[in-house]
């Protein structure tokens, strides 16, 4: 249209003076173009649409067929047929150019494939953070179920073991999204923050039951064979003091175990298990632990401050202090039964079912953990 009316132009003034022809003409082919000028813009905007559509729909459908988001998202082509599809709609006339129109349909795919990436990443991110909860939930109950003085070996273990299998996996799921590397960074650091809080989190959860714990270990020592689930069978050369000893020394190793956080790091950085030996394996040695916290440790990795073991023991002592009592008292029972046995042949029977009942009394009334010592007891006597 351009081309013809110019064409009639050239063909009326033909016999007009060049200079003010090519005056009149250029201004006759901006008004022209100016009046062209919206009709191009809305074809423009018209492609573009369209180019975004078609994106948004190819990459629903590929990644609903399983094509990987980082390839699906490629809009590479797509840009090749934008250009194609302005080539055939240019104006030859004019100097425009589609940088404008092409720049913003960039914008808006980049928009939306980072709306989509973000959702995917979220989704991939629970579910990593899933996987990671339930694998170091389902081995860290075992741990500190029984707490030993390399619990946060096997612990430290345990976090690195899962830790480094999610991290893995995560890092493969964030390849195929295309993030960045600072992303991917970040993503790892994230996910071992998490892990460290489950850990950190449940430890201290089970730092409430420190005294329970502490009384089952010691009821385990006191009343079974070393290293068996076999009730000991009391003779006369057992030193019951010196197995008293042992049992509380391992309570000890527990309360060491949880006074502190330790995820990652070497227990022989610090001293806190030999200061709680030397201060309550000492007759009233607990006294010496005042403090509410411990020399070079963070208050936020601490469980128990010195002042909070010293009270832990004070209750621990006298709750196995009954329990020693009763097994003395029901050791004499027993053996004061077995020499009345040699005047009378029915008595070790009767001592022999009346004895668990007293002390079944005793337990069920003063013992916190009756379950354990009542049933050993009970085989025992």
């Amino acid at each position: 249209m351009v081309d013809k009316c110019l064409a009639e132009y050239d063909e009326e003034a033909e016999f007009y003076d060049e200079v003010v022809k090519a005056d009149h003409r250029e201004k006759l082919k901006q008004r022209l173009l100016q009046e062209i000028k919206p009709i191009l813009g809305s074809l423009m905007d018209n492609i573009s649409s369209q180019a975004l559509n078609d994106f948004k729909s190819n990459l629903e459908k590929d990644m609903t067929g399983g094509k990987k988001f980082r390839e699906a998202a490629d809009w590479s082509k797509m840009l090749v047929k934008f250009d194609s599809d302005y080539k055939d709609s240019k104006i030859e006339q004019a100097q425009w150019t589609s940088n404008k129109v092409r720049d913003k349909l960039v914008s808006q795919i980049s928009s939306h494939v980072d709306s989509i990436r973000s959702m995917k990443q979220n989704e991939l991110t629970n579910q990593v953070k899933s996987k990671l909860k339930s694998g170091l939930t389902e081995s860290m109950g075992a741990i500190l179920k029984k707490p030993e003085s390399n619990m946060w070996v096997n612990l430290s273990d345990l976090f690195q073991h899962e830790t480094e299998s999610t991290c893995s996996e995560f890092r493969v799921g964030l390849e195929d999204l295309g993030t960045n590397d600072t992303a991917k960074v970040e993503a790892d650091e994230m996910l071992k923050g998490y892990g460290r809080d489950i850990i950190e989190k449940n430890v201290r959860k089970e730092t409430l039951k420190i005294l329970q714990l502490m009384q089952d270990k010691f009821c385990y020592i006191l009343l079974n064979e070393p290293d068996s689930n076999i009730p000991r069978s009391w003779k006369g050369s057992d030193m019951i003091q010196d197995i008293v000893k042992t049992a509380r020394t391992q309570c000890v190793n527990i309360m060491s175990a949880m006074a502190i956080i330790r995820l990652g790091s070497n227990k022989e950085s610090d001293n806190i298990q030999q200061i709680l030996s030397n201060a309550l394996l000492e007759e009233g040695g607990e006294g010496r632990l005042t403090s509410s916290k411990w020399d070079g440790v963070e208050a936020s990795k601490t469980l128990m401050s010195p002042a909070t073991c010293a009270t832990v023991w004070d209750h621990f002592l006298k709750s196995s202090g009954i329990i020693i009592t009763s097994v003395k008292q029901t050791i004499q029972a027993r053996n004061d039964a077995d020499k009345m046995a040699a005047t009378a042949n029915n008595q070790p029977q009767q001592q022999q079912q009346h004895q668990p009942n007293v002390l079944e009394t005793v337990l069920r009334t003063a013992f916190p953990v009756p379950a354990l010592a009542i049933d050993l007891l009970g085989k025992l006597f």
